[in-house]
């Protein structure tokens, strides 16, 4: 019975922490689903999702039902024998008409044609946007996950340091006990203790800011508590400059949504010329009375051929498209110069990149170097070949340098990802 209730207990809180821990993965499926700047890019996705369709109906013929009802003040009546054997009603005191007009855009100078293929390349320019919006989310929480990890390796690495420290402190005593070492050996020792501690709270207090902003980032409440997987990913990219400056320009969502505000323009001066022609439209009319007369029928229809043009006096076609022209030309000068930007970007990150990973080699070596230096200088201690200061010096590099690995190794994931980013490939955790 006994084994029972504690297996069970063991399952128990095998779930509960599983359930309290957040992986990389999960925080940014949270921050995705929570963030409210994505949440209002969807939004933005469905309006102009709407606007097109809005823009798409405009080549579709437009159905328009009216109904009439009339009373008037009173009857009027041709009396019996003037027209005919019946009296013949003008006017009757109440009536009523049910009408239908169909209406077809027949010309329209390419106004509706390039409203459409406005509406569409900016419905492909929000879905756009909300893919860069996504993948900086990403970035974003991943780096927030990971100095989360960075802050707590370096609790645990001063936590550690700190264990080295007391036993330094009661081997010292002994050592001073027996004459080994002289009192200000001792002090030395006991500084080193109270500097620990204060380093071991300045890391304790930058590990809750650190969650803190992780869980505004996924949307849980800023006091929330949970573990998190450790583990640094090992990256490696190999390729090319050229190659990923042509990935980028071809895959990057805000490059390519640049490249849409120019067709944009080249559609909108279209729209714009479109006004110096005069609109065309069929219109199908059909009509019905509740009472007919000697002056119509109770039913009928006719077929009519609207044309419309808008005489500007102030020329004010002529206005609106060379401000579409100079858009245009905007927006070409603004690509020459998001081309430049980009291709510095990307060869900035390479390089961050890079260097990353040259610091993570000579970091492990660091730490393998200083972790032989301080076992030499403890054992040199101890036998009373090195003073306090010494190994004071040799446990703080010992203790920097596996702070430093951490952090770098943290760094060149963090670059790796904004690589990722710059290039247009897809994050995928």
């Amino acid at each position: 019975m006994t084994r029972k209730i504690i297996l069970i207990f063991i399952l128990f809180f095998g779930v509960v922490n599983a359930e309290n821990t957040i992986t990389v993965s999960k925080a940014v499926k949270m921050a995705i689903k929570n963030n409210h700047k994505l949440n209002e890019n969807r939004q933005k996705v469905k309006e102009a999702y709407w606007s097109r369709w809005e823009a798409r109906s405009n080549h579709i013929p437009t159905v328009k039902l009216g109904y009439t009802k009339l009373r008037n003040d009173e009857e009027t009546v041709i009396p019996a024998g003037m027209f005919g054997p019946q009296p013949v009603v003008i006017q009757p005191l109440e009536t009523g008409s049910q009408s239908v007009d169909v209406t077809v855009p027949l010309f329209t100078g390419g106004a509706i044609f390039s409203g459409s293929k406005i509406a569409g390349t900016s419905y492909k320019m929000q879905k756009l946007s909300y893919q860069e919006n996504e993948e900086m989310t990403k970035a974003s929480t991943i780096e927030a996950y990971y100095n989360v990890v960075r802050i707590k390796g370096i609790v645990d690495i001063t936590e550690d340091t700190k264990k080295l420290i007391d036993e330094n402190i009661r081997m010292t005593k002994k050592m001073y006990n027996i004459g080994m070492v002289e009192k200000k050996d001792l002090l030395k020792a006991e500084v080193s203790s109270i500097e620990i501690d204060q380093q071991l709270l300045s890391a304790k207090q930058g590990l809750e800011i650190a969650k803190s902003s992780l869980n505004i980032l996924i949307g849980k409440p800023i006091n929330n508590s949970f573990e998190f997987d450790e583990n640094i990913p090992d990256v490696k990219f190999d390729k090319a400059e050229k190659e990923i400056i042509k990935h980028a320009k071809e895959n990057r969502a805000n490059y390519q949504s640049l490249l849409m505000t120019e067709k944009i323009a080249k559609w909108g001066v279209r729209a714009s010329r479109g006004e110096y022609f005069p609109s065309v439209a069929g219109v199908w009319h059909w009509e019905k009375s509740d009472a007919e007369s000697m002056f119509s029928r109770s039913e009928s229809w006719r077929v009519m051929l609207n044309v419309s043009y808008e005489i500007p006096l102030g020329l004010g076609n002529i206005a609106r498209v060379q401000k579409a022209k100079a858009k245009l030309r905007q927006s070409e000068e603004v690509i020459g110069q998001v081309e430049t930007g980009l291709e510095m970007e990307l060869k900035s990150n390479l390089l961050n990149y890079n260097l990353s990973e040259e610091k993570l080699t000579l970091s492990s070596k660091q730490v393998k170097a200083s972790k032989e230096n301080y076992e030499a200088v403890e054992a040199n201690y101890k036998s009373g070949n090195s003073n306090q200061i010494e190994l004071t010096d040799a446990r703080n590099s010992y203790s920097n340098s596996q702070i430093k690995l951490i952090a770098t190794k943290i760094d060149c994931y963090i670059s790796y990802i904004k690589l990722l980013q710059s290039c247009g490939y897809e994050i995928n955790i």
